[in-house]
């Protein structure tokens, strides 16, 4: 049955009595008129409309895959279906509404007495009592026009716009009295300001089309969509598809193929999952194995690669968890390292290693090592670092890069590619979103340290601190320590130099 033969089957047999009422009511001016309506639906917009087993639900991926379409037609069919329903469908500003949601309804929507559209207050009212309201959230604050407001359905269409915040509040909106499926249902296409949270919290856990539970108990399911799907636009416009491939290519990558894991302003586009991501394996004993961390109160992040003999590299564990003390993130890192493994070094950023608390004067770097995680000082230098993992993701003459990354590194997969051009400065990443840079910046101390010139750390090593020396050093006053470490070209950064 296809999705108007089902709209007319409601009609007709499930609101009998609605429908004669109706009819009675258009009978002074068009006796016996059915409903028009114009649904053709696409397999994958049909399990988008009919499905109704989970909390949320995206459609889309690429542009063209009639993701606006597919809203309309299934707020349709739910107000059919359910009568007395209210709904929700949003955009991001008004301007895209009316061109969209808007004008799109009405390509599918009955006319009256069917269904009447209040254009002031962008209302729209079914026979059967079902309400359809469009709205928009253009800024942060205007999800609480909704405040006290109860929906069976929310719908938001380019739900990227929307910040994680904005979903979240508007989530809390989805409630009512009568027995009805009651859910959020999104369509969109990758990038923009809610690229993360979307891709997060619908794309990677789970493979397409496929139900799952997310962290927070809620079942949800991603249908994506292509545009080479789109029978009815490759046949009416079949200019478009080659309008597409002319894009730049990241555009090209997110606007037709609907990739999640490259976007616009990309810093990482060497990137690619396919090729970077690899089932684990079991690291021989004779390969070089470091560690390399980033640490404060919101995040502790620490990654664990090992070096093959030809100098490729593979991160090949990670722990990732807020909250920590040093001796809590210390004892994580060496409960994460298994019994026996051989680490030549814990590499961290010089503000764990120098930085010195007014209160006792010792460093981060002491309190890891007084916890039983001695650690060598790697160079904060961002734009060498990012340069040095850029390096590393390049595909070498024999088709394969020399870094890869173990699959259930999952945090590091997904943060990595969401990192953004600095715009200020082209060579470096922004620092925004905060919660992404950890994992990312301890595979940046990592990597630089692994690639920095072997004769500086040789030069290093002539002049080793002995454990009495860092002793006489720890307690030495402040002038004391200048002449010491003036003496032996610096201070004392780790372990390793005493």
């Amino acid at each position: 049955m296809t999705g108007e033969e089902y709209a007319k089957f409601v009609i007709a047999g499930l609101n009998r009595r609605e429908y004669a009422k109706a009819k009675k009511v258009a009978g002074q001016k068009r006796k016996r008129e059915e409903p028009k309506l114009h649904i053709e639906l696409l397999p994958k917009q049909e399990k988008f409309v009919f499905e109704r087993g989970v909390d949320e639900i995206m459609y889309g991926g690429a542009a063209g895959g009639g993701k606006s379409a597919a809203q309309c037609i299934a707020a349709l069919l739910y107000a059919i279906d359910y009568p007395g329903s209210t709904q929700l469908m949003l955009r991001w500003t008004f301007v895209e509404l009316e061109g969209s949601l808007i004008k799109e309804h009405f390509k599918h929507f009955p006319g009256e007495p069917w269904y009447r559209y209040n254009s002031s207050k962008h209302v729209g009212t079914l026979w059967n009592g079902s309400t359809i309201r469009f709205g928009y959230c253009a800024n942060e604050n205007d999800v609480f026009q909704y405040q006290g407001a109860e929906f069976d359905v929310i719908r938001l269409d380019e739900a990227t716009h929307f910040t994680y915040d904005q979903f979240v509040y508007l989530r809390s909106r989805v409630r009512g009295r009568f027995p009805a499926p009651r859910f959020l249902a999104l369509s969109t296409n990758p990038g923009n300001v809610g690229h993360a949270w979307v891709k997060e919290n619908f794309v990677d856990p789970a493979e397409p089309e496929t139900p799952f539970v997310g962290k927070d108990g809620r079942r949800r399911m991603f249908i994506p969509a292509k545009l080479t799907e789109n029978a009815y636009l490759m046949e009416n416009d079949p200019e478009y598809l080659k309008s597409m491939e002319t894009l730049p290519e990241i555009l090209r990558q997110t606007l037709l193929e609907g990739r999640w894991d490259v976007i616009e302003g990309q810093y990482f586009t060497e990137f690619d999952p396919a090729i970077h991501v690899i089932e684990p394996f079991q690291i021989p004993a004779h390969w070089k194995k470091y560690r390399c961390l980033d640490y404060g109160l919101d995040m502790f992040a620490m990654l664990w690669f090992a070096i093959s003999p030809d100098g490729r590299v593979y991160i090949y564990k990670e722990f990732c968890s807020p909250n920590l003390t040093i001796e809590d993130a210390a004892g994580k890192a060496l409960e994460y390292t298994e019994s026996g493994e051989e680490i030549a070094a814990t590499w961290a950023p010089p503000d764990i290693i120098r930085s010195r608390t007014q209160e006792t004067g010792k460093t981060k770097a002491d309190l890891f090592r007084a916890a039983g995680l001695p650690l060598v000082e790697a160079s904060n230098d961002r734009e060498a670092g990012w340069l040095s993992v850029k390096s590393v993701l390049r595909i070498q003459p024999d088709g394969l890069p020399k870094m890869q990354i173990f699959r259930n590194c999952r945090r590091l997969i997904h943060d990595l590619p969401l990192l953004q051009i600095d715009p200020k400065h082209p060579t470096d990443c922004m620092t925004e979103p905060h919660d992404i840079t950890h994992i990312c910046d301890s595979l940046r101390y990592g990597m630089i340290a692994w690639t920095s010139a072997a004769p500086e750390r040789e030069e290093r090593e002539e002049r080793l601190w002995t454990k009495d020396m860092y002793d006489d050093w720890c307690r030495a006053s402040a002038d004391v320590r200048a002449a010491m470490e003036k003496m032996m070209g610096g201070a004392p950064t780790g372990y390793r130099y005493f």
